[in-house]
């Protein structure tokens, strides 16, 4: 009798552990996660389903919660879900912050006055460059 209470239990012991975690494709752990919330929170993992985020947090509330065919320790590595872009550049958009837009300029004037707006908006810069991917030929 006493086997036989003692398998009860453990059957149910399981059964609830089982019961308290859903099952995902894949958390990713140990990472910078930028969440892009209201509060720009950071988060340490994330659980994904069917090529989606179900969850975001702290490594021990995800691994509690979810269970995954793949984990992948991120080893701290920034991640940022949601980010959909088929193509970027990082490096060159921030550079192209701090140069003169120049796209669709449509003559020599507007071109200048472009770079005179600039250079006033930025007095501490020594050097001016701009940016311009016009496919029209500037015949000035």
């Amino acid at each position: 009798m006493k086997n036989y209470v003692f398998f009860l239990f453990a059957v149910m012991i399981i059964i609830s552990s089982c019961a308290n975690s859903n099952k995902v494709d894949t958390i990713v752990h140990h990472a910078v996660i930028y969440t892009v919330d209201s509060a720009f929170s950071v988060a340490e993992a994330m659980a994904i389903k069917d090529g989606k985020i179900v969850a975001v947090g702290k490594n021990e509330e995800i691994s509690k919660q979810y269970t995954a065919t793949e984990n992948i320790d991120a080893k701290g590595q920034a991640l940022y879900p949601g980010l959909i872009d088929a193509h970027a550049h990082f490096v060159g958009y921030a550079r192209g912050l701090f140069q003169v837009n120049l796209f669709d300029t449509k003559s020599f004037e507007e071109t200048v006055e472009r770079i005179k707006a600039f250079a006033k908006e930025h007095p501490d810069m020594q050097w001016i460059q701009g940016k311009a991917n016009n496919s029209l030929p500037m015949n000035y």
